[in-house]
């Protein structure tokens, strides 16, 4: 499935992307850089089993949130 195509992914439904918890740390890590899967509507990304959303217009400190956790990233 390719996702909607914008000037970040390019019609592609991965790309790579730094993700770095602003409330802790990632797997023993201030940050990683990986590979995330795009939803079709470019609202979520998927990175190692965990849905992230976008809401950049509403948060404080990340551009996404985790859904299961509330934590901004």
């Amino acid at each position: 499935m390719m996702a909607k195509a914008n000037h970040l992914n390019k019609g592609q439904s991965e790309r790579i992307m730094n993700i770095e918890d602003k409330q802790g740390l990632i797997n023993s890590a201030d940050a990683r850089v990986g590979w995330v899967s795009i939803s079709k509507t470019d609202r979520a990304v998927y990175y190692r089993a965990k849905v992230f959303v976008n809401i950049s217009r509403r948060c404080l400190y990340g551009n996404y949130i985790h859904i299961d956790a509330g934590e901004e990233y």
